[in-house]
């Protein structure tokens, strides 16, 4: 939806709070603390967080 509403590029986090798309009372880190990382290719955005162990490309890795 971000992606076909706006022509800025790829969102950050704090872009899609300032647009209402995140909950404001939500932290910005994950649950173990860790910052989410957010890619665009195509016409999707992908949310990540590296997990438990704070190191992505492992298998507790999160995305959405």
């Amino acid at each position: 939806m971000w992606l076909a509403e706006h022509q800025r590029g790829c969102p950050t986090v704090a872009a899609l709070r300032a647009d209402g798309q995140l909950d404001p009372s939500r932290d910005e880190r994950d649950p173990w603390g860790g910052a989410y990382t957010i890619t665009c290719e195509g016409d999707g955005v992908t949310v990540r967080s590296a997990g438990r162990d704070r190191v992505f490309g492992t298998v507790d890795d999160v995305s959405g």
